[in-house]
Formats: C-alpha cells, structure tokens, sequence
C-alpha cells in the first residue's frame, strides 16, 4: 500500500491548532520519503522570550507522532534555549539589550585604539614618526654625561 504524502498546507493547519496563538512555525520538510515532518512551534513569551515546542507530525497523514511542549523539555534542552536571549539582551528586555549594546561599543572602540597603536607603532619603526635622533646610553653611563637633560 503506498501512501499518500500530506500536503504542507494540511501539515501547516495541524501545526497552527497544536498552539493557539503561536508566534512562528518552521516546517523541517524530511529528506527521504516516508520521514516525519519536524514544526518548531514558537509559543507567546510567557516567562522564556522565546519558547520554542516540537511537534512531529506523520508526513503521509499529518496525524502527530510526538509533541514535547517546551515546558516539558529536559533540563538540557531549556538551558540550551537560553543560550540565544542571554547573547543578545533579548532576556532582560530593554536594559538588557541596552547593556550588550554599550558592551558591543566598547569592544569596538578597543578594536579601534588597537589599531591605532599598531599603526603608530609601524610608523616609528620606518622613522616618519619621530625624525630627532636619538643618544643611545651606555651600560653604566647616566643621562648628564651623554648630554642628555635628565628632566
């Protein structure tokens, strides 16, 4: 008996009704025939800012092989999710992003002071930079007896 692929529309409204009022689906179409389809279901942001649930449908049927709601995740999997809103700020709404934003400036601007260093630096060794010659001290000797002012 073969069976008849469901189509992505019948797959899609599966989906939408598992969630009432989700925020994002994305349908991981199979590879080889006969394979489930994968929906991420991305659910309203309650206490995670973005709650993300699995549903496993049948790809000939669309009738649900599994369905891990995100508050049942392993542990592991929803320390994971965090992974993403810490990066980003995202977890502590405004102020946090406004502080990975100055933390993304200061990391630019030590970019910029490092190159700027570098840049001298390559400049002095061509001696473009600083054209007085300088008095080069022996071991032993001091500044005043080379005729070099000490202050």
């Amino acid at each position: 008996m073969t069976r008849v692929p469901a189509g992505l529309d019948v797959l899609w409204q599966r989906a939408e009704r598992q969630v009432p009022g989700w925020v994002a689906i994305t349908l991981r179409v199979p590879q080889r025939p006969g394979a489930p389809v994968v929906a991420v279901v991305q659910e309203p942001p309650a206490w995670h800012p973005a709650p993300r649930s699995l549903l496993t449908l049948d790809a000939s049927t669309a009738a649900v092989v599994s369905w891990e709601p995100f508050a049942v995740q392993n542990l592991g999997r929803r320390l994971r999710s965090w992974v993403r809103p810490l990066h980003t700020g995202e977890a502590a709404g405004v102020v946090g992003q406004a502080i990975i934003g100055l933390a993304s400036t200061g990391g630019a601007f030590l970019v910029y002071t490092g190159v700027a260093l570098a840049w001298r630096r390559f400049r002095r060794l061509d001696g473009r930079l600083d054209p007085r010659p300088r008095a080069a001290l022996t071991l032993g000797q001091s500044p005043a007896s080379n005729g070099l002012d000490p202050c």
